[in-house]
Formats: C-alpha cells, sequence, structure tokens
C-alpha cells in the first residue's frame, strides 16, 4: 500500500492584486469574497454570499472588462463551486491583464495538474518561482508534479526548499517522507511524518503514512493508533480498516481483525451499490 500525498489548495481570495479598484461595485463584492471563505462564517450562509458576489462581480466585468482583479475573485468564485472550466478561462483573463499576478498563475496551475496538463502547470509555477522565489506552496506542487513524472531526486530536492521555507509546512514534510518511504529509507519518513503530525496534528494523510510506516517497523502498537485516528475521522476508510486487520490478524486478536474485515466488506458493497 502506497503512502499518500497532501493535494494543493487554492489561494485565498483575500490575496488579492494591488491595482486599485475602478468599479464602486467592486468594493461590496470583494468583501463579500473575502467573507464567505473567511473561517468563522457559517457554511448555511456561504452559498448565497457566494452568489451574491458573483453577481456583482459578473456586473463590474459587464461595464468594465479590463478589471484584472474581478477577473480574479470571479475565478475564485467559480473554482470554489466546482466550475473549473470557467474558472480557468477568467485565471487567464486575469493572468493577460497582469503577467505577474502570482495568485491567478498558482490557482491556473492546480486546475490544469487537475486536469492532467502537467507542462503548462509547471510553466505557471515556474512563474510563480521566478515572481515569488519563496513561494513554498508552489515548490511543494513542483514536487508533486516532479514525482508524477518520476523524477523522484527533483521532487525531494522542491519540497525540502519548501520546509526550509517554512519549517512548520506540514504537508511537504509529509510529501517528503511519502518519497523517502517508497524508497524504503523508513526510519527518515518516520521523521518527516512526525514532523508533519507535530505541526498539524488532525493531519490524516501523515496518520496514515505514519501507521503505514509503522507497520513496516513492526511497531504495531503506534501502527494501529495511526490507523485508528484515521478511522475516527473517516469510518469509511477501507484501507485503514484493511491494514488494522491485517495487524490482528498478526497478533491473533481474531474479533477486532473480523471486525475490520467487515467493515471492508460493508464499505466495498456500499461503493458497489453507489448512493
Amino acid at each position: 500500500m502506497r503512502p499518500r500525498a497532501r493535494l494543493p489548495c487554492l489561494a485565498p481570495a483575500a490575496h488579492a492584486s494591488h491595482c486599485p479598484p475602478l468599479h464602486p461595485r467592486y468594493g461590496l463584492a470583494f468583501a463579500l469574497a473575502s467573507g464567505y471563505q473567511h473561517p468563522l462564517t457559517k457554511d448555511e450562509d456561504k452559498p448565497s454570499m457566494r452568489k451574491e458576489c458573483e453577481g456583482l462581480l459578473r456586473e463590474v466585468l459587464s461595464i468594465e472588462p479590463g478589471h484584472q482583479q474581478a477577473h480574479y475573485h470571479l475565478a475564485n468564485i467559480y473554482s470554489d463551486s466546482g466550475r473549473s472550466d470557467k474558472a480557468e478561462i477568467h485565471y487567464r483573463e486575469s493572468i493577460r491583464l497582469k503577467e505577474n499576478c502570482i495568485n491567478s498563475r498558482y490557482n491556473l496551475s492546480i486546475i490544469l495538474q487537475q486536469n492532467g496538463e502537467t507542462n503548462e502547470a509547471q510553466v505557471h509555477l515556474r512563474a510563480v518561482l521566478r515572481f515569488e522565489p519563496s513561494h513554498k506552496h508552489a515548490l511543494n506542487n513542483m514536487g508533486l508534479l516532479a514525482e508524477t513524472s518520476g523524477e523522484t531526486n527533483k521532487a525531494k530536492e522542491h519540497f525540502r526548499e519548501a520546509v526550509k521555507l517554512d519549517p512548520k509546512f506540514s504537508a511537504a514534510y509529509n510529501n517528503l517522507g511519502m518519497l523517502l518511504s517508497r524508497e524504503a529509507l523508513t526510519e527518515e519518513a518516520v521523521s518527516c511524518f512526525s514532523k508533519a503530525l507535530k505541526y498539524d496534528k488532525d493531519f490524516l494523510q501523515a496518520h496514515f503514512n505514519m501507521a503505514l510506516a509503522m507497520t513496516k517497523l513492526t511497531n504495531f502498537e503506534d501502527a494501529v493508533k495511526h490507523f485508528q485516528r484515521v478511522i475516527l475521522v473517516n469510518p469509511n476508510e477501507k484501507d485503514a480498516h484493511f491494514m488494522l486487520s491485517t495487524i490482528y490478524d498478526k497478533q491473533g486478536k481474531k474479533k477486532r481483525a473480523d471486525f475490520h474485515r467487515d467493515a471492508v466488506q460493508r464499505i466495498q458493497s456500499e461503493q458497489t451499490m453507489g448512493p
């Protein structure tokens, strides 16, 4: 079973480029764009705020089609609501209007990466790093793209650069540990997963990867703790149930092994049946 990477996330709407707003409605749209993504905003309020924000931004662009910030924020709205095709259009227009808009380039690179267009994604990430060499997320994502194309050493180099810039960057520690684990450098991988969890104790991929590493080291007690942490948050995590059934079998704990085996069968059945 392979360790798991943490996938990239979009740059937040509040990180806009710095040209002045040209339309009076933009101020309200910007406030809504920042507000609905705020962690304290209630989930039930977000859809209506997002819809109102989208309407305002479309109104701005109908009058001032060259408003770069409006394109950027509208792209974020579309991306957040799963309309990546429309988001891509507006990120590209934002970049056309302002070549060094690093958030538009970064977010576009994620969409391209998700669509399998890795070469163009790398082009935009390199541009991000040209304009802002300390962009840790761009370095992390360059590492993920390098890993996907089989350039393991280059991937590790990017992850190490990212944690050098931010010694508390959990995602990069996890991704570096993932590669080290695949190379059978298990103890080094454990060190990376430990750092990832030190700075993000709820990081499920790191808990899962740590559990796999502990299983390789036959430290079943700690492996069980980390697999159980994953299942506590996601009871339908089939791979964690499977690994626990395997560990309990080795320990001769038949009832516990059967419990997790039954969970695997239940999850597989539900996945086959669908909603």
